[in-house]
């Protein structure tokens, strides 16, 4: 276990901190804060105001929290170890960096722990991880199962137009039909009329022959008569 006992000094700034006084840092503190004038006149507020800086920037560059994976929480604890043992130092900032890494590590140990985490694994992340896999599944089921609607209505409808499209075309061929077996009871009339026609005019010749030929015998005859 890596421990940090370090606390910062607060002499000098009790009054700061005094619960039966503002903590507002007024002129001089605004002008101190962070500055090298308040290392020297209010050292302790501005070890804090770096401290905090670095516990942000730190976990800013590894973001964790309890609801992360043992894999996730065992990355940043990893990261936290190795700015831990990277700074060895007894000066302000390695032990600044220590302090806020040990902080980060720490509840990141705690939160492995709650997750009951061996290393980078645990069985609430396999448990997580199944459900999920599950929940995957049967998205990909039901996502599979709704084209397979859609494609069957699609060929469906597809049947149906091919349908209709064969019905007219027959509805088509059949008026097609009709109407040629008509045209071709009209032509036959025609040809019927035609002949009929041809022969009432042959037979009115004939007539008009047997007529003017019975006149000629006649007139023969009565010629004849006559002579005698």
């Amino acid at each position: 276990m890596f421990i940090d006992s370090e606390e910062n000094s607060n002499a000098g700034t009790g009054f700061l901190h005094d619960d039966g006084y503002s903590n507002h840092p007024g002129f001089i503190g605004a002008l101190t804060r962070g500055t090298w004038l308040g290392d020297i006149i209010t050292p302790g507020d501005n070890e804090e105001i770096r401290y905090q800086g670095e516990l942000n920037a730190q976990k800013s560059a590894c973001n964790y929290s309890a609801g992360d994976s043992c894999a996730d929480l065992e990355e940043c604890r990893k990261y936290f170890q190795g700015i831990y043992n990277a700074n060895t130092g007894n000066s302000r900032t390695p032990k600044r960096k220590r302090k806020a890494a040990n902080y980060h590590r720490s509840k990141v140990v705690g939160y492995m722990s709650a997750r009951d985490c061996d290393g980078g694994t645990s069985a609430i992340d396999i448990a997580q991880e199944e459900t999920w896999q599950s929940n995957e599944n049967a998205t990909q089921a039901a996502e599979d199962a709704s084209a397979a609607i859609a494609q069957a209505a699609a060929d469906a409808t597809a049947a149906i137009k091919a349908a209709q499209q064969d019905a007219i075309i027959k509805v088509e061929q059949e008026k097609l039909k009709n109407a040629q077996n008509i045209q071709a009871l009209e032509n036959t009339a025609q040809i019927r009329q035609e002949a009929a026609d041809a022969q009432k005019l042959s037979d009115d010749k004939k007539n008009k022959m047997m007529m003017y030929g019975g006149g000629a015998v006649g007139i023969i005859l009565l010629v004849l008569i006559l002579n005698k």
